[in-house]
């Protein structure tokens, strides 16, 4: 039965994911000013799309991240589900035998939504920064409300200004992305160690190997498509600026270092030969018809 050890390469492997993210975080306040123009640009550009009714983006798959956001999140997390029942119920390796494997899936899970997610209100609460729609020169067209926009703060750096409205403060950084691509990146670790745990622990390992692949060819594909979608989205909605979006992302990233932790090492000499012999019982039958 396999057991939790402390693993140097998982421990080199977060140090390595923590100091990505927080490098990123750091070179994103140093350049303060110039993301803030960066900023402003994209945000006229937004209230123009939609003042000028030549918004491309109401449709197709941005308008949907914008009003199915909890639909977009649920997607990965299915596609985790399914993973885990394809090798319960297809490829067939018993919880009891590997519960270890099975648990370090729900670790992650559990240990990278709550820690990405209590890093993004630490961070909201700080900032306080208004989202473009609440501001004096980026707020929608048609919007009367002018006694309550507030003035444009710069990128990462705290409101202290007047709340006439009471406006929820809460655009730095952007929430949205960071729950999409935490299941994203989710699915993409899991498809990957899924490899790993199917090769090692069925005797049909080509077929389940090949399946693995074309699971995290898939699971990249949703991950590309679906976090640069809900960024945009984002962004044309008046609801983040760039910097937001991109803080969202990169405390994902930040957020990482807690995955290789205590994950199970896979023992080359380590076999069920009697979880061989089931299989085999199972596939003979289907080979002689």
């Amino acid at each position: 039965m396999k057991k939790f050890t402390v693993n140097i390469n998982n421990c080199i492997k977060s140090l390595i994911f923590f100091s990505i993210g927080t490098l990123g975080l750091i070179l994103l306040t140093a350049f303060s000013d110039k993301l803030s123009s960066l900023d402003k640009g994209l945000a006229i550009w937004a209230k123009n799309l939609n003042q000028n009714g030549t918004n491309v983006f109401e449709n197709g798959l941005i308008l949907f991240c914008n009003k199915n956001q909890k639909i977009i999140i649920i997607v990965p997390l299915v596609l985790i589900a399914v993973l885990v029942l394809y090798d319960l119920l297809i490829a067939r390796i018993p919880f009891k035998q590997h519960k270890f494997e099975y648990l370090y899936i729900l670790f992650q899970l559990i240990t990278y939504v709550l820690l990405s997610s209590v890093m993004i209100q630490i961070m909201k609460f700080y900032f306080d920064r208004p989202r473009p729609r609440h501001t004096i020169d980026m707020h929608p067209p048609g919007d009367t409300d002018i006694q309550c926009k507030l003035p444009f703060q710069k990128a990462f750096t705290r409101y202290y200004g007047p709340n006439p409205c009471d406006y929820s403060l809460e655009s730095c950084p952007s929430g949205h992305v960071q729950g999409v691509a935490t299941a994203c990146i989710i699915l993409l670790w899991i498809a990957i160690y899924n490899y790993n745990f199917t090769n090692k622990y069925t005797s049909i390992k080509k077929v389940n190997a090949v399946i693995s692949i074309y699971v995290i060819l898939f699971s990249g594909c949703i991950t590309a498509v679906l976090i640069p979608s809900v960024m945009i989205s984002r962004i044309v909605a008046s609801a983040h600026y760039f910097t937001d979006v991109m803080g969202g992302l990169l405390v994902t990233i930040l957020s990482m270092f807690v995955l290789p932790l205590f994950e199970p090492s896979f023992d080359k000499q380590e076999r069920s030969d009697q979880y061989h012999s089931v299989n085999q019982v199972n596939i003979l039958p289907l080979q002689m018809e």
